[in-house]
């Protein structure tokens, strides 16, 4: 499905060597509510990104989708 694809392109995009890039990636999972294991769990790996913004990005995201 569309949605199902947008979500593995943005899992994707997590990996992404630009950090403005892997934030967008994160705050858009949140933004559809992808709440799924392999969503949390790239998400929670991104919390230790070597970038300040992409670590509160992802943290960010965390807290919309496990309230």
């Amino acid at each position: 499905t569309l949605r199902t694809n947008f979500v593995s392109a943005c899992l994707e995009v997590l990996t992404d060597p630009e950090p403005s890039e892997r934030g967008r990636a994160a705050a858009a999972l949140a933004s559809v509510g992808a709440v799924e294991p392999r969503v949390l769990s790239a998400l929670e790996h991104t919390l230790s990104d070597t970038n300040s913004m992409v670590r509160e990005d992802a943290t960010n995201a965390l807290r919309k989708l496990r309230p």
